[in-house]
């Protein structure tokens, strides 16, 4: 036996002194480009061809007065469950509960609107917003507390929270608050007084500017307050910031409690806004869980709360224009595929944030076999 000497390329990882910044921007570019070629890869090989599919999505999203209206409106609840993901992401705290918060919002959004007594439109409209945002900060506190006090995982917590507050869901719609005189499942129609306003004579209703509102407040919140400071330094170390004399469970459970209320009111959103009534789509976000979805665009966003704004208006493109390709004959197993890729890139691409890749060459020796005498 001979060895024989071969070079080879390996990877280096170089963990960096201080986390790029450059590169922090560079990758959510970075992995919506490559999700976009992959995407059109299996859009060839579902048998369509991606150069007319790809256009016409982004035509059908943001080229009519329909379908801006219609994007507009699903981003009002992406920017709400986006930034409730965000904020607490900030503390580390992974909730994955935005969905079933949001759900609890619609619930007690709808049990104001349906049952509460007659009152002025601005005081209804007010009870709605305070009653749904502290309903969405209760049940993520359930999950918080035990996190706080007992050390549970909240990822288990929160997404199984998710399904408690579907189940209550389907209950109500289904028994005591049933329509009974339509066959589909869903609740009585709201009052008038409890219907949001709308935006210029359109379907937007003036949710949309209340995300706005509220991502410019959290903005300020973290970036210029004292508490944003703190969520900031827990966010960068638990333990640094609990030998500075910071009490990490208040300020767990404050903000875990401001996540809860945000995306609560993107259920209130949908069902005072766009709805009118509680049905089982609000379950779905109407395209397939509004909740998840603010996941993947906090992370893109990292937890920047105004990108939190643009990376919706561009999610709510996608999730639209998808819809609207299943008349095309697109199946939307292709849309909720391409999201899913966004997220596998953007967790992969996000390691260069806090390393340096670099490819060497190595000489590695490999055995061999001595030609046979003739």
């Amino acid at each position: 036996m001979k060895a024989v000497s071969v070079k080879l390329p390996a990877l280096q990882f170089k963990k960096r002194l201080v986390s790029s910044r450059f590169m922090a921007g560079l990758v959510p570019v970075l992995s919506i480009v490559l999700a976009v070629i992959m995407g059109a890869i299996l859009i060839k090989i579902a048998g369509y061809n991606p150069l007319i599919i790809i256009p016409s999505l982004v035509k059908t999203s943001f080229g009519s007065r329909h379908g801006l209206t219609e994007t507009i409106l699903v981003a009002a609840a992406l920017i709400f469950t986006s930034l409730s993901v965000a904020i607490a992401f900030r503390i580390r705290f992974w909730s994955i509960g935005a969905e079933g918060q949001m759900i609890i919002g619609a619930i007690v959004t709808s049990w104001v609107a349906l049952f509460a007594p007659e009152m002025p439109r601005f005081a209804m409209l007010l009870t709605i917003i305070i009653a749904s945002a502290l309903a969405g900060a209760i049940w993520a506190l359930i999950a918080a507390i035990p996190r706080v006090y007992l050390g549970t995982n909240e990822i288990v917590t929160t997404l199984m929270l998710n399904y408690v507050a579907s189940s209550v869901m389907l209950y109500l719609i289904h028994v005591p608050w049933k329509d009974l005189s339509v066959r589909v499942v869903m609740s009585p129609p709201f009052r008038e007084a409890a219907i949001l306003p709308r935006l210029g004579g359109s379907r937007i209703h003036i949710g949309f500017v209340f995300a706005i509102i509220a991502a410019i407040l959290l903005y300020v919140l973290i970036r210029t307050t004292k508490f944003g400071y703190i969520i900031r330094a827990v966010g960068e170390s638990s333990r640094v910031a609990r030998y500075a004399g910071m009490n990490i469970s208040s300020v767990t459970l404050m903000v875990v409690g401001i996540s809860g209320a945000l995306a609560a009111l993107a259920g209130m959103g949908e069902v005072a806004g766009v709805t009118l009534r509680l049905k089982r789509d609000i379950m779905l976000g109407g395209f397939g869980g509004y909740g998840y979805t603010g996941i993947i665009i906090a992370w893109l966003s990292n937890l920047n709360p105004l990108t939190c704004v643009v990376v919706s208006v561009l999610f709510a493109g996608l999730l639209v224009g998808g819809h609207s390709m299943q008349i095309m004959g697109l199946p939307i197993a292709i849309v909720n595929v391409f999201t899913s890729i966004i997220l596998i890139f953007l967790m992969g691409c996000s390691i260069l944030v806090n390393y340096r890749i670099s490819i060497s060459w190595k000489h590695v020796q490999i055995a061999g076999r001595k030609a046979a005498n003739s």
